[in-house]
């Protein structure tokens, strides 16, 4: 149990009259449990801040420090660590001090009791010296801020940084909750194709897609790399055997309405076989004016899957922020952006994820950054700015090679 208080440095916080005794000392049988949101922290919990170790009653104080616990009238909160055994002993020296305890939680499986303390002016040396037992400042934890990598890989200056105000987007995908924090200001309709009797899938898939294209978050982790366009997001989606799939009846169906709705660049972050109507309906959509984008697909064969395949498809390969290919993806893609590892909207808030779904959000954005029309068009947009990483030219792992970006 932590109780927080406003920072205030601690020499103006001595000269404050002390606090009148307000929190009784309370025994915690059980602890809190704090699940991160993200499936793996990138960095280390900030350490604690620096201590000096003076003899003196009040000599030994935190440096000011949010990552410090403190008392409502600033003073840092302090643990002492006693052996079991010594603990009632102790406490009760403490107490003779002027101490107040605010927390007692035994650590019986650990053999000690765990005192957090008002120090009320005493040093962390003179507490240790009172107590018998070890002693620090109550120092705060906080999850591992997530790594991002993206924005700067592709030459953005930030997540978000760059924006595309007026342009339109379309995917098709899975369900969006456009309540998820990441989404809440942007600019999302929802349609669907699914018939009465189609169960829908799960949202997360086609949340993560569309933060990646227009979302918006002040602390930039979950900003879009089309921030500002308004994006038309048909679910085409449905739980089938083997999980969620799209068939050919609704992503035929999703089209036709992106193309009567005239959304300009259409990401498809998914992949299957090769298939005549398929084929046929693309053709059309192309010829509508629609540019579309797919993943290459993450069965790690030898050529793109369909849609990608298509030839007025643009297709999209993953790489990780080494650049590296990632193993999974088809190989014969296009062009490659990062899409290993890469922060993306999820359940509570967002978490890590892998594929060549979340490298083709960063290519159709930025067509819609760039106001591009047609596949043609779009591929030489990119080629003119790609950062080439094998041999000269086009190659079967990573394409033409990175997708470059800037505002």
């Amino acid at each position: 149990m932590t109780r927080r208080a406003p920072t205030r440095l601690l020499a103006l916080c001595l000269a404050v009259a002390l606090m009148p005794a307000a929190l009784a000392a309370q025994t915690v049988e059980e602890e809190e449990v704090f699940e991160e949101e993200v499936s793996a922290p990138a960095d280390p919990a900030p350490a604690p801040p620096p201590v000096a170790r003076g003899r003196g009653e009040g000599e030994d104080r935190p440096a000011p420090s949010t990552d410090v616990a403190r008392l409502r009238g600033g003073r840092a909160q302090v643990v002492v660590a006693l052996p079991a055994a010594r603990a009632a002993a102790g406490e009760a020296a403490l107490a003779a001090r002027g101490v107040r305890v605010l927390v007692r939680r035994p650590l019986a499986a650990l053999g000690s009791v765990l005192l957090t303390v008002d120090p009320r002016g005493l040093g962390l040396a003179a507490l240790e010296e009172a107590s018998g037992g070890t002693v620090a400042v109550n120092a705060l934890y906080r999850p591992a801020a997530p790594r991002l990598y993206a924005a700067a890989m592709i030459g953005d200056a930030r997540p978000g940084g760059c924006r595309a105000p007026g342009a339109r987007l379309a995917m098709i995908d899975g369900p969006v909750d456009t309540g998820h924090a990441a989404l809440a200001g942007a600019a999302v309709a929802t349609a669907t194709t699914r018939l009465p009797h189609d169960r829908a899938a799960s949202a997360d898939h086609g949340t993560a897609v569309a933060a990646l294209l227009v979302g918006e978050d002040a602390g930039g982790a979950l900003s879009g790399f089309a921030a500002g366009a308004a994006l038309l997001a048909v679910d085409a989606f449905a739980r089938e055997t083997g999980g969620a799939a799209a068939d050919v009846d609704r992503i035929a169906g999703a089209l036709d309405l992106v193309a009567a709705r005239g959304a300009g660049v259409v990401n498809l972050s998914f992949a299957g076989p090769e298939n005549a109507v398929l084929a046929q309906v693309i053709a059309a959509a192309a010829a509508r004016g629609l540019t579309l984008v797919a993943a290459s697909g993450n069965a790690g064969r030898a050529a793109p899957g369909w849609p990608a395949a298509a030839p007025e498809v643009v297709s999209v390969t993953a790489v990780d922020a080494a650049a590296r290919p990632w193993p999974r993806a088809n190989r014969g893609a296009e062009f490659a952006a990062p899409g290993v590892d890469v922060y993306v909207a999820g359940p509570g808030r967002g978490g890590y994820a892998s594929g060549t779904s979340y490298a083709a959000p960063v290519v159709s954005a930025l067509a819609a950054r760039r106001g591009v029309s047609g596949a043609e068009v779009l591929r030489a947009a990119l080629r003119a700015g790609v950062r080439d990483l094998a041999a000269p030219g086009r190659d079967p792992a990573t394409g033409w090679g990175l997708v470059r970006g800037g505002c």
